[in-house]
């Protein structure tokens, strides 16, 4: 083909490459066009599956909107793990099938990308990607037992993207997929493709579908939370421009949803409340002990202070903007999401019903 193909150096979950189409000058020399494809790459009977279609990637909702939504053209390629022909189709609202529990792309027996320079350089000048103003997606994958799993450069960059962004129809959006939920999905919809599945694997469907729906019912929870941090302005003032601390903090906020949080050791309890005698809703967060210690050393009486609750008069922001970033703010967006779904408010006007800014909220030790 005589294209430019580039690997992904950074941790995007949905795209593995670039592909740059060249072309041929008068003089024969093959000259890069700047024009970019973004390819994710698929191999294995695990991943596409041979269905009535036939050769069928099924993938999720998330999946779906991030490639459609993707800045750059994209196609998926599959890899035949026995004949290594490669397969391919471009990722479009058309060619995406929607099945009862996602979407499907199914990749024709002619479609060989070998032989696809011509349509691929149609693609990569007038191909279809969504408009600019819906353009860019930021896929999250989740696992319940370590959290979001991808880098904290890529995290936090991104997240700061979102944050930072004065056009509110530009705002990237946010999709969030767990681990194995992609898996579930195919093993769901294989089943439903089949002309004539039998009581067995009908069972088995069953059994997956209620697993995927608690996937999906924590993925929504999860996507709400992290857009209610960045987007939420009442509390993306606080976050500054290091892209790292936001990745803890969104890394912190995502810990809340995983199987095995708890008070992690050497760490001290804290408890915010919004004003005197208004203590509904109180945040409990922790802090580290380095936290703890700048936060005494504001005053030599704030170990004193700190105890007396309504009368000590300590605020949110003294425990210092790191673990009010990174502890706080998390903690606090997991305990309003408890709160407006208590008392039936809107998320975006819970910060204006409770009337307090989030760094004039008290402080004490829980």
């Amino acid at each position: 083909m005589g294209f430019i193909f580039r690997d992904q150096t950074s941790a995007d979950y949905g795209v593995d490459a670039t592909i740059e189409v060249t072309r041929t000058t008068d003089t024969g020399k093959r000259v890069a066009t700047g024009r970019l494809i973004a390819v994710q790459v698929k191999s294995g009977d695990c991943a596409v599956r041979r269905t009535r279609y036939g050769y069928t990637l099924y993938c999720s909702r998330s999946h779906a909107n991030y490639w459609l939504r993707h800045s750059l053209p994209v196609i998926v390629v599959y890899s035949h793990p026995k004949t290594e022909r490669l397969f391919w189709t471009h990722i479009t609202e058309t060619s995406l099938r929607q099945t009862p529990k996602g979407f499907a792309i199914d990749f024709d027996d002619a479609s060989e990308l070998t032989v696809a320079s011509e349509d691929l350089t149609k693609i990569a000048e007038t191909g279809e990607f969504a408009p600019v103003v819906e353009r860019s997606a930021l896929l999250i994958p989740f696992d319940e037992g370590l959290g979001i799993t991808i880098s904290d450069e890529e995290l936090g960059i991104a997240c700061l993207e979102i944050a930072k962004s004065t056009n509110g129809s530009e705002i990237p959006s946010i999709e969030v997929e767990l681990v194995g939920q992609a898996e579930l999905i195919a093993s769901i919809d294989a089943i439903r493709d089949m002309f004539a599945p039998t009581v067995d694997q009908r069972r088995e469907a069953l059994i997956r579908e209620t697993i995927l729906d608690r996937y999906e019912r924590k993925a929504a929870q999860l996507k709400r939370a992290i857009e209610w941090f960045l987007k939420d302005p009442k509390l993306s003032r606080f976050i500054g421009f290091e892209d790292r601390k936001l990745a803890v903090a969104v890394r912190n906020l995502a810990g809340y949803f995983t199987y095995s949080h708890s008070n992690e050791a050497g760490t001290t309890a804290l408890v915010a409340w919004p004003a005197v005698g208004r203590y509904e809703p109180s945040v409990v967060f922790d802090v580290s002990k380095a936290q703890m210690d700048d936060l005494y050393a504001r005053s030599n009486m704030m170990k004193e202070i700190i105890k007396m609750g309504d009368a000590g008069g300590v605020v949110a922001f003294e425990v210092g903007e790191d673990a009010f970033v990174t502890r706080f703010l998390p903690a606090l967006v997991r305990y309003l999401m408890n709160y407006a779904d208590r008392m039936q408010i809107p998320d975006e006007d819970v910060l204006q019903c409770i009337g307090v800014e989030p760094d004039l909220w008290l402080l004490g030790l829980h």
